[in-house]
This record gives structure tokens, sequence and C-alpha cells, in this order.
């Protein structure tokens, strides 16, 4: 199955909408409240229902960031078989600012990768994300690779 976006049916188009707005209200939340956005994820699963996922307990503290993101894709890949898509979201910093990427995949085989750069309103800790900056790239599937 491709991971070309821009074959997505509806259905699925809708699926990864969901998650992709899950956890940029969870990053907004969080980077609003002036904390660090460390590596999270949230599932649909097959009843519909949109959880989030951390990384283990045992690697919060002391690890690096990629010790963090293999943590969080070793739990998203364990509830993948009750899983319809998956969207894991991290602070990135790039040429220009400050954004999150967030990483979408389908069990249908669709991989996405956005970017959202974001700018913070001076002397607030309020971000406003920049949806018509937004970047999308083909995805690299990760969760459910034979798909």
């Amino acid at each position: 199955m491709t991971s070309n976006a821009q074959d997505m049916p509806d259905a699925v188009q809708d699926e990864m909408n969901a998650a992709f707005n899950a956890v940029m209200v969870a990053a907004e939340s969080v980077l609003s409240d002036g904390t660090e956005l460390y590596p999270f994820a949230a599932h649909i699963d097959d009843d519909g229902a949109i959880e989030p996922i951390y990384p283990a307990e045992d690697t919060w503290v002391g690890s690096t960031m990629g010790q963090l993101l293999d943590s969080l894709y070793a739990r998203v890949v364990s509830v993948a078989s009750g899983s319809r898509v998956a969207a894991i979201a991290t602070d990135v910093e790039f040429d220009g600012g400050e954004g999150v990427r967030v990483e979408l995949e389908h069990c249908d085989g669709y991989a996405i990768m956005i970017v959202v750069p974001y700018v913070r309103e001076e002397g607030s800790t309020t971000v406003q994300f920049q949806m018509d900056d937004m970047m999308a790239l083909d995805g690299i599937r990760r969760v459910w690779p034979a798909a």
C-alpha cells in the first residue's frame, strides 16, 4: 500500500486528521504552559477512542531524545494490533524557528510527516501555530511497516 497522501481514501484522511488534531491540541497546551514539549503520541483504537501514549517511565529522566523516541515508538508498536492510526509528536528546531513535528501513520499503510512552525507571543508563554506555513512530506512507516 502506498504512503502517498494524495491517494488517501476519505475515511483514512478523517482518522489521520483526528489523530493530528489530538496531538496538536495537547502540544499547544504543554507549550503554552511554558513547559518543554517531550515526545508523546496518541493512537486511535479500533473502537475510535483516542488514547495518549508516553515513553516508558524509566526513560523519562536522564535519557537522550533518541532514547525517548525509541521508547515511545516501542510503546506505540505494542498497541498497534488494536489501533487504526498513530500520531507521534516532537518539538523540533529548524532554520527560521521552532515547530511541532507530527508523524502520522495509518494501519492501511499511509504515513505522513507534518511540521507546524510556531512562535511565542512576546512576553508570554502562549504559542501561535503558523498553520499556513505547515510542511507535509511522505512519512516513514515504522508502526505498521508491512501494511
